[in-house]
């Protein structure tokens, strides 16, 4: 199964995270599910775990590690399910690039995604989000393929994500 490695889309904060990595994952393994939590104060994405599954066991998810930042009770937490035939076949997200400041009053820039929405072959869009007219908005698509797994960096937010696909047909 051929895997197309997609672009970084996001910042550079954060610490590595690699799905792949996951205790049990194999190459049979892809992207069944999807939990987000979202901060509806400042509208965005607090959050995201990612479910896999295998194409010869659909009974059990294999979970991630919580990317992001889901300490704080100011959230709504929502679970996505894919059925055992349906896949992702493109995401789209945005990004949002703000300037903090330090405790210690230094400033810098910092980028982080603040959207994101997962389109599948049956139709749904999950989840969906009110985009802002000042973030940077990205997609990624590749005929014939579908979402095998997630990398990326997070921490307070999700700082940067990467994707893997899957070939699933032959390309035209």
């Amino acid at each position: 199964m051929p895997i197309k490695v997609g672009k970084k889309f996001g910042g550079i904060d954060g610490v590595d995270f690699v799905d792949s990595s996951i205790p049990n994952f194999t190459y049979y393994h892809y992207l069944s599910g999807i939990t987000v939590s979202h901060d509806e104060r400042n509208n965005y994405f607090e959050s995201i775990q990612f479910l896999y599954k295998s194409i010869y066991d659909h009974q059990n998810n294999i979970k991630s590690e919580i990317h992001g930042n889901y300490r704080y009770k100011s959230h709504n937490t929502q679970t996505y399910i894919l059925d055992n035939d349906e896949r992702i076949y493109k995401v789209q997200g945005q990004i949002t690039n703000m300037l903090h400041t330090e405790v210690d009053n230094s400033k810098y820039r910092r980028t982080w995604i603040r959207g994101i929405q997962f389109f599948t072959t049956k139709g749904r869009k999950i989840p969906s989000y009110k985009e802002e007219d000042d973030d940077e908005t990205f997609f990624e698509q590749y005929n014939g393929y579908t979402l095998g797994y997630v990398s990326g960096r997070s921490y307070r937010n999700i700082d940067q994500l990467k994707f893997y696909w899957y070939r699933t047909e032959t390309e035209k």
